[in-house]
């Protein structure tokens, strides 16, 4: 079994970015339903108490960093202008990062349009909604 520690870099990069992207489909997907049942105030009260609980866990299990032995083992501190400049010259991160760029403008764009997409061949949530029913 593998623990945190052997997981390598790339694969918490991977895990995050998919992580990320369900987050965007789960919720894109549950608010029409939570519309359509609680109406808008009771779905922002929902996601509401999601995201409350969220954070409580992040603070209840999140861990301090240990601290250094000694002064020398400090990272040293960089400005951010600084650091962006040396993240930029790094070649695989200069390719990760227009990866995830171009990966999530295609998610955004797919996303934006998928109900027109569909609307045409007669899918839609408020078809089915009692609340918009004639």
């Amino acid at each position: 079994m593998q623990t945190a520690e052997s997981i390598s870099p790339y694969r918490w990069i991977v895990l995050l970015n998919y992580s990320l992207i369900q987050g965007i489909i789960i919720g894109m997907a549950a608010t029409p339903f939570l519309t359509i049942s609680f109406g808008i105030p009771g779905m922002l009260i929902i996601y509401g108490v999601i995201s409350l609980v969220g954070a409580v866990c992040f603070f209840i299990f999140i861990k301090p960093a240990p601290k250094p032995a000694d002064a020398d083992t400090l990272p040293q501190r960089t400005k951010v202008l600084e650091g962006l400049r040396h993240i930029i010259k790094i070649k695989d991160m200069l390719l990760l990062i227009t990866i995830i760029f171009i990966g999530l403008g295609i998610f955004n764009a797919i996303t934006t349009w998928i109900e027109q997409m569909i609307a045409p061949r007669g899918f839609s949530i408020l078809k089915e909604s009692p609340m918009f029913k004639e």
